[in-house]
């Protein structure tokens, strides 16, 4: 099923108790409690309360044709949407693309989960049902005379008539139906006549089937609580309409001995059928009313009240076709005109792009950039989706290379020209080219004051690249912002490496302090740690676009120049976490980092890695570059580890992979984000195939969660 039906369905189904709510609201101000309810009246009800769903799939089949007139309509969403900046996300120093499941996607499992519910709780009061009748026994030719004879009056051919325990009221029961009888009944004929009149009647009008019928879409519609109260008056309509007929066939002159056969069938509690004896007290006194009285059913006021409650849905129903996204299509060839051919490629990029074939939406938009006679528009937004598919591919040199070329035609604004250069530096940033990233992301902010996310990516490219007086003011910034653990050690990574030891010492009395109280005692405005008054201050060193010295920015403040006193003590290094930016296998996350109370036999209680189960062969992939320090069977001189490999990413970081069926790497290879170094196995101390991921951290193991995507 597609997205965009999908989303339609799901919004008919919220649009379903609006309009439920509304037509059971209106129904009851209709009858105002009356006895003689019309079934027509509650199935307009049901009718309304069930139009929004099947609405929303006629709305969405109805194509939305463009011409090359309307095709710029089309483009400017996903154009808006491909020059957003990408959604990478800065994690204590790793960048990481967010995984979350979509609104659609969590409104579909909430409901699957519901309905999973419903239909277990279905399944049980069918599977009482059936013990109810395998409990009882098939009626006698003898006892099944009186309901022959009634059904021959009644017109309607006699069904299978069973006896049960006595506890059990008289049913019809099933999609054929079988009237069930207590034994108690047989002896009580004038009891038994009224009760198998009153359910061969049911069966002669279908009660049963649209009872059942009206169980099955309460399962499915399980959300709907005003659906359930619709059903709950249209059962008891049925009730009232059925004794009506019942009189009919046995004489106005019986309808007190009928009430009193009715008023004590009512001391038995009924079962889930159409049934003899209805189940709250408010549809008894209307029932025990309507018996009581001769009213005949006024069918020409019911349909005009039913066809008012229809009417109730038309608001709901005009709605639903304003708000419900269209299926978008191309006009057919034999109505385009020539100057529109060129159009058909972008329209099938676009729906390409919409179903999220990213190859075949490349091979349409490459068409279009190197059609001769493209105009410039044309090609920038071509350049911009097709980098988007790159960027989906993992191509990155590819996504970067589409979106220069994008800025290099002179079509799109200033706008659009800035984001896509944040949308390069970032990429560039993430494939480990900080540096450059860093300038990029700079000269695309230009005078722009930049945002926590952006400060902190400043901060990380600038210290990957050892430009440690660039980065500081970042670093500064994001810490008096946020003193996160992560932005913490990245401040004081800059600060040991500039040398400034006193600074230094405050930061960390801070965090203790922080640490200790729970609170940051910082002002937010402010930089986290002033240098000391009797320090004079290093001559500025401004970073492009800076501010002039009179008014210095908060974040493109001062670079200070390393301190002239030298270092008290070697401190170990806190450095920033790499760029790690792929996910190492597609699978299901078996086993997290830290205790497992329930570990296969013989596993320590601390798991200090990630499992990842997936099938034998799953392509493992490094999640940032790095280089290949162990490539070989076993680890640390324990045979348990199976196959593995470790890569060193740099400042004391290293990620390891165990448990691989074979490697695709050696000892010394350097290898790039998203390159396949191996795959699944189940070597070594193995309970299956998996692949088991740490990540190390100046020799000591952390939580790989923290860092690398796809591992929540």
């Amino acid at each position: 099923m597609s997205g965009g039906l999908l989303d339609a369905l799901l919004l008919g189904g919220g649009l379903s108790v609006i309009a439920s709510g509304a037509a059971w609201a209106l129904a009851r101000l209709q009858r105002r409690g009356e006895a003689d309810t019309d079934i027509a009246l509650w199935r307009a009800a049901r009718l309304v309360a069930l139009l929004p769903v099947p609405l929303a799939a006629i709305i969405f089949a109805v194509p939305q044709t463009v011409t090359a007139g309307g095709a710029a309509l089309v483009f400017e969403p996903q154009f808006a949407e491909v020059t957003e900046p990408l959604p990478l996300v800065v994690e204590a120093g790793g960048f990481v693309l967010p995984a979350l499941p979509s609104l659609t996607q969590t409104i579909l499992a909430l409901y699957l989960a519901g309905l999973a519910v419903s239909l277990g709780l279905a399944g049980l009061r069918h599977l009482a049902r059936r013990r109810m009748i395998a409990a009882s026994r098939p009626a006698s030719r003898e006892e099944r005379r009186p309901l022959e004879a009634l059904a021959e009056d009644i017109g309607v051919r006699a069904p299978e008539m069973r006896v049960g325990p006595d506890t059990a009221s008289p049913i019809l029961t099933g999609w054929r139906g079988v009237v069930l009888v207590p034994a108690a009944m047989l002896l009580r004929a004038d009891a038994l006549r009224f009760a198998l009149a009153h359910e061969l009647s049911h069966l002669r009008r279908g009660d049963e089937r649209d009872r059942l019928l009206g169980a099955a879409l309460i399962a499915l519609f399980w959300f709907n609580l005003p659906l359930r109260w619709i059903e709950r008056e249209l059962n008891a309509a049925r009730e009232i309409a059925c004794d009506r007929d019942t009189l009919e066939a046995l004489g106005g002159a019986r309808r007190k001995a009928y009430a009193a056969a009715l008023i004590e069938t009512m001391r038995i509690a009924a079962p889930p059928a159409s049934a003899f004896g209805p189940h709250d007290r408010r549809h008894r006194e209307m029932r025990i009313k309507a018996i009581m009285t001769s009213t005949a059913s006024r069918r020409g006021r019911a349909a005009w009240l039913a066809a008012t409650i229809l009417a109730a849905g038309l608001p709901v129903a005009g709605a639903q076709a304003l708000i419900t996204e269209r299926r978008v299509v191309a006009e057919p060839a034999e109505h385009v005109q020539p100057e529109q051919d060129a159009q058909a490629p972008m329209q099938a990029a676009f729906a390409a792009q919409q179903d999220e074939d990213w190859q075949a939406s490349i091979d349409q938009l490459t068409a279009i950039a190197d059609a001769p006679g493209s105009s410039a528009h044309d090609q920038a937004i071509a350049l911009q989706m097709r980098g988007r598919a790159h960027y989906e591919l993992g191509q990155v040199e590819a996504a970067i290379a589409d979106w220069q070329h994008a800025i290099d035609t002179g079509a799109m604004d200033e706008d659009g020209n800035r984001n896509m250069r944040i949308n390069i530096a970032q990429l560039m940033i993430a494939d480990g080219n900080a540096e450059a990233g860093a300038e990029a992301l700079e000269a695309a902010l230009g005078e722009d004051e930049p945002d926590l996310r952006f400060m902190r990516m400043l901060a990380q490219a600038y210290g990957h690249a050892g430009r440690f007086e660039d980065g500081l003011g970042y670093a500064r910034a994001v810490y008096s912002d946020d003193p996160a653990e992560g932005n913490y050690h990245l401040l004081y990574y800059y600060l040991q490496e500039l040398g400034m030891e006193r600074e230094l010492a405050e930061l960390i009395a801070l965090q203790e302090e922080r640490e200790t109280t729970g609170e940051p005692k910082i002002n937010r405005r402010e930089a986290p740690v002033a240098p000391v008054a009797a320090e004079p201050s290093p001559e500025p060193h401004p970073a492009p676009h800076a501010e002039p010295a009179s008014e210095p920015s908060p974040v493109r403040q001062v670079r200070p120049a390393p301190q002239a006193e030298p270092r008290a003590e070697p401190r170990p290094v806190m450095a920033p976490a790499p760029s790690l930016t792929h996910r190492v296998a597609h699978g299901r996350i078996s086993s997290r980092y830290g205790d497992r109370p329930a570990r296969p036999a013989g596993a320590q209680q601390f798991h200090h890695g990630v499992d990842i189960a997936a099938d034998r062969g799953t392509p493992i992939v490094a999640p940032g570059p790095g280089v290949v320090v162990h490539a070989a069977a076993g680890f640390n001189g324990e045979a348990a580890w199976g196959n593995t490999v470790a890569i060193d990413h740099g400042n004391g970081w290293q990620t390891v992979y165990a448990h691989m069926e074979g490697f695709d790497v050696s000892v010394g290879d350097r290898v790039s984000s998203g390159q396949q170094i191996g795959r699944v196995g189940s070597t070594g101390r193995s309970t299956g195939p998996h692949v088991h991921v740490e990540l190390h951290r100046n020799g000591q193991r952390i939580d790989p969660a923290e860092y690398l995507p796809g591992l929540r």
